[in-house]
């Protein structure tokens, strides 16, 4: 690029820097809330992993209800994680960024969201 146009080139520098930067700066706060992700779902693999593998001595404990509020705080713990990395993770690509990634339930940043699209028999 530098040999076709030298002022192309030095004006397309800064905005490759700011680029970069601001890439850098959403790798940064993403990929720790990737990494909790993470542990998030692991631990929630865990509790259910015993609930299945446990059935039975649970039913004998009787201690459905404590393992059921178990898991219950463990989903919540990860889809709470979960909600804060896709409200950021949108957030780096603007209101159309979300519908990909959140299928609905966060529709709302976007105040003028576009008609659906047309189903195939519907263009005919």
């Amino acid at each position: 690029m530098v040999s076709t146009s030298r002022s192309l080139a030095l004006t397309m520098l800064p905005l490759l820097f700011i680029t970069s930067a601001i890439i850098l700066f959403f790798v940064s706060k993403t990929e720790p809330l990737f990494r909790l992700a993470q542990q998030k779902l692991d631990r929630l693999n865990t509790v259910l992993q015993e609930n299945i593998a446990g059935v039975r001595v649970v039913k004998a404990l009787v201690r459905a209800d404590f393992e059921a509020q178990q898991f219950e705080a463990a989903n919540e713990d990860y889809a709470a994680n979960s909600i804060r990395l896709m409200q950021l993770w949108r957030s780096s690509s603007g209101p159309a960024g979300c519908r990909p990634f959140a299928a609905g339930w966060l529709d709302q940043c976007d105040p003028h969201p576009s008609p659906p699209l047309a189903m195939p028999e519907q263009l005919c």
